[in-house]
C-alpha cells in the first residue's frame, strides 16, 4: 500500500468529518429502513443530518467493504445512530399528527407532535409548533435552559442544544452541563459511540463524557469514534489511541491506523514507499504480523479478509486471529454483510464473497458455497439467497450450510425478524409483498404495497399508499 493513497484517504475522511459531509461506511441498496420508519415520524425531519458518526466516515484500506447485502428490499437503509432506539415504543402518524405506540399497537402518547423520533434512553425528540422538545415516556416535557434555539436527540447520556448561535449539552434533567461553545448546531453533533461524543475545539476533534466532561484539551488533529474502549488519534502525521479519560493507552507513533475490533486494531508504520501493516492488541502489541498490502481492518467472528495482485487483478482471502489464512486467495470481491434487522441494526455479521458471478456467505465458522446470485445476512437461522439475475432472478433462503431451506420463488425478500420475513411477488414496483413463516408458509398473503419488518407482534405496511400497523395475522390496527 502506498503512502500517498493512504494519506489520501485519511486526508478525505477527516475532511468529511469536519464538514458532516462524509458517506456512510455501511451503506445499504435500497431506500427506506423500517426502524428509521418506526423511529421518525415526519415528512421532511430538521434533524435529518443528526447521528451520523466517524466511525460510520472511517476509510476502509484499499477495500470496498461495507456493502450491504440485503438484497432486493424496498426497505432497506441505514439507521444511522450507533444508539439504538428502545424497544417498547415507537412514532407513528395519524392524519398529519404523531404520537407512540407500543408493540401491541395501542397508543401510549396521543399523537399531537409535529414531527417525532424515536425514544433513546428513555427520552424522544419531538416537535411542537415548531419548536423542538424532549418528553419522557408518559409524554412529560423536560424543561430546557432559557434561549434555546436548537435541540437534537438525547443519547449518551447528553443531548446537544444551541443558545446564542453556540452549542453545548444539557442531562437527562435538562440542565447545562456543558457551556455552548462549539459554532455549528446542535442537529450536527454526530451521536456518540460508547457513551463518547465526538467534538471539535479551535479545529482540533475531542470528545464529551457522558457527565458533560470534555476529556482532553488541546485536542487532536484527527480522530475517529471510540471502539472497545479506545479511539484512535492524530497529531503531527502520527497515529495512536486514548482512553476514555483522554490519557494516551497506546503512543502515536503509527503512520497510519484503524479502530479497534475484537481487541484488535491494524496499524502501520511506514517502509519506504510502503507500510509494515499489523494487528495491535491494548497494550500495542504486535499480535499479527500482516504480509499483505491490502488488508481489512476489522474482525468479524475471527474472521477478516486480504488481498494479493495476482495476474494484474486483486484476488481476496481470509484469515483468522491467529494471522493463518483460512481461505485461499481466489475470490474476486469481498464485502461487509450488515444488519437490516431490528433486532441487530448496523451490526457487521459475516462477509460476503464472490467468485466470478456467484457469491458465498462467510461468517466465523460458516462458509457456504460460493453458488447463488447474491445473498444476505444469516438472520434467525436462514439468509435471502438468489438464483439467476434480471427479470429471471429469483429469491429464497438458505441455511447456514448453504443448502436451501426455502426454495427460490419470490421477487424480492427480507430477513426474517422474529420468526416472519417479507417477500414479494412481482415487479418492484407494483409488486405484493406478504409474509411467510421459516417452513416457508405465507401465513400473511401477499397484498401489500410494502410490508416490512415485524418488531414483537406488529410490522408497518403500505397498502393504498397509507401506512398501517398489523398484527401477526395480518390484521389492521391502525392506520395513518
Amino acid at each position: 500500500m502506498r503512502i500517498q493513497e493512504i494519506r489520501s484517504n485519511i486526508q478525505m475522511t477527516r475532511q468529511n468529518i469536519k464538514t458532516g459531509q462524509g458517506e456512510f461506511q455501511h451503506g445499504f441498496v435500497m431506500l427506506i429502513f423500517i426502524i428509521s420508519l418506526f423511529t421518525q415520524c415526519s415528512g421532511n425531519p430538521e434533524n435529518s443530518n443528526q447521528n451520523q458518526t466517524a466511525s460510520e466516515k472511517e476509510s476502509s484500506l484499499q477495500n470496498e467493504a461495507g456493502n450491504s447485502a440485503v438484497i432486493d428490499s424496498a426497505f432497506s437503509s441505514i439507521f444511522s445512530s450507533s444508539e439504538k432506539p428502545d424497544d417498547e415504543l415507537f412514532a407513528f402518524k395519524k392524519g398529519d399528527k404523531c404520537g407512540f405506540i407500543n408493540l401491541r399497537g395501542e397508543w401510549m402518547i396521543q399523537p399531537k407532535y409535529d414531527a417525532a423520533y424515536s425514544f433513546i434512553e428513555g427520552l424522544a425528540l419531538v416537535t411542537l409548533d415548531k419548536k423542538n422538545i424532549l418528553i419522557g415516556r408518559t409524554g412529560q416535557s423536560i424543561p430546557l435552559p432559557e434561549g434555546v434555539t436548537d435541540l437534537s436527540t438525547f443519547a449518551g447520556g447528553l443531548a446537544p442544544i444551541t443558545i446564542g448561535g453556540k452549542t453545548g449539552f444539557i442531562n437527562r434533567e435538562g440542565k447545562i452541563v456543558t457551556a455552548p461553545f462549539m459554532d455549528f448546531p446542535a442537529k450536527d453533533i454526530s451521536m456518540p459511540s460508547e457513551g463518547m461524543h465526538m467534538v471539535i475545539i479551535d479545529s482540533l476533534f475531542t470528545f464529551v463524557d457522558s457527565t458533560g466532561k470534555i476529556i482532553r484539551q488541546p485536542g487532536f488533529e484527527y480522530a475517529l469514534d471510540f471502539f472497545e474502549g479506545l479511539a484512535l488519534v492524530s497529531n503531527q502525521g502520527k497515529y495512536g489511541y486514548i482512553d476514555k479519560s483522554g490519557n494516551i493507552a497506546i503512543p502515536m507513533i503509527y503512520d497510519v491506523g484503524w479502530s479497534f475490533s475484537e481487541e484488535l486494531a491494524l496499524a502501520g508504520i511506514a517502509k519506504g514507499e510502503n507500510f509494515q501493516l499489523s494487528f495491535i492488541d491494548r497494550s500495542g502489541k504486535t499480535i499479527i504480523p500482516v504480509p499483505y498490502k491490502i488488508v481489512n481492518p476489522r474482525f468479524v467472528k475471527g474472521l477478516t479478509f486480504f488481498g494479493i495482485e495476482k495476474d494484474g487483478k486483486r484476488q481476496f482471502g481470509f484469515i483468522n486471529r491467529s494471522g493463518q489464512e483460512s481461505f485461499p486467495p481466489v475470490l474476486d470481491e469481498v464485502k461487509e454483510m450488515v444488519a437490516s434487522s431490528s433486532k441487530e441494526i448496523g451490526k457487521v455479521l459475516g462477509f460476503k464473497a464472490r467468485k466470478g458471478d456467484l457469491w458465498g456467505l462467510f461468517s466465523g465458522d460458516i462458509m457456504t458455497t460460493i453458488a447463488f446470485s447474491n445473498i444476505g445476512t444469516i438472520s434467525e437461522g436462514l439468509a435471502v439467497a438468489s438464483t439467476g439475475t434480471g427479470k429471471d432472478q429469483k429469491f429464497g433462503y438458505v441455511d447456514a450450510n448453504g443448502n436451501w431451506a426455502i426454495q427460490p420463488q419470490y421477487d424480492g425478500a427480507s430477513d426474517f425478524s422474529h420468526g416472519l420475513a417479507a417477500v414479494r411477488s412481482g415487479e418492484t414496483i407494483g409488486g405484493k409483498w406478504g409474509y411467510i413463516d421459516k417452513s416457508g408458509r405465507k401465513v400473511i398473503g401477499l397484498q401489500f404495497r410494502y410490508a416490512y419488518d415485524f418488531l414483537g407482534d406488529i410490522a408497518m405496511v403500505q397498502k393504498d399508499n397509507k401506512k398501517a400497523i398489523i398484527d401477526r395475522t395480518g390484521k389492521v390496527l391502525l392506520e395513518e
